[in-house]
């Protein structure tokens, strides 16, 4: 949860479920709402054997620092910050769980994918925004194009511009403005080379016939 809102990522505040399913099955996380605190009391009083990767206390990963620096600091003024933060992702999983079922109409009225790539038609902009931009990322993500919060926005942002725009995506995936809405896709090489006319006649090359 710290780490979405050190990064600004929605999603994250959501934190992690102790169960669930994707592709894979299902998974459980039995553990995971007991306090770190009581684990390792559990395997002092019981003398069990353990160890702990040297990583751990590195702070200069993000999930460290947080783990050992901010959250002692927050519990010195709230010391069932934790339970709190717990609560909160639990409230936002249970939301977003409701809008996510709003959005997959979104999606199957608004979004085309083909092997080619996604195309979003402009009708996606009378949707209301929170829908619109589930419907964009859960797209994006089908594709495997993993962007960046922001430019889940200014694909939607594109509709509203002029035909032959686009911006990049990152990792090698764009998004153009097209007649009737936006269409992603990796963006292709350039393709070079000197290719010999055929006077009088016709030439195939990468870019057309000559």
């Amino acid at each position: 949860v710290l780490m979405g809102l050190v990064r600004g990522s929605a999603g994250l505040l959501r934190g992690m479920a102790e169960k669930t399913c994707d592709a894979r099955g299902a998974i459980v996380r039995p553990m995971l709402s007991i306090r770190r605190d009581d684990i390792e009391r559990f395997v002092r009083e019981n003398d069990l054997p353990f160890s702990e990767d040297e990583t751990n206390r590195d702070t200069t990963y993000l999930r460290n620092f947080l783990r050992l620096r901010l959250i002692p600091a927050i519990r010195e003024s709230n010391a069932s910050f934790e339970a709190g933060a717990a609560n909160l992702a639990r409230s936002l999983r249970r939301d977003d769980a409701f809008l996510e079922r709003l959005a997959q109409k979104t999606y199957t009225e608004f979004v085309r994918v083909s092997p080619g790539g996604i195309f979003f038609d402009e009708g996606i902009l009378r949707e209301d925004p929170a829908l619109g931009v589930r419907a964009v990322r859960r797209a994006l993500e089908d594709a495997g194009c993993f962007p960046k919060a922001s430019a889940v926005e200014d694909v939607l942002q594109l509709q509203k511009k002029q035909c032959g725009r686009e911006i990049d995506l990152g990792a090698g995936w764009i998004a153009r403005r097209r007649k009737g809405g936006v269409a992603v896709s990796k963006r292709t090489k350039t393709q070079t080379g000197e290719f010999p006319l055929a006077v009088p006649g016709e030439t195939k090359t990468p870019w057309g016939v000559f």
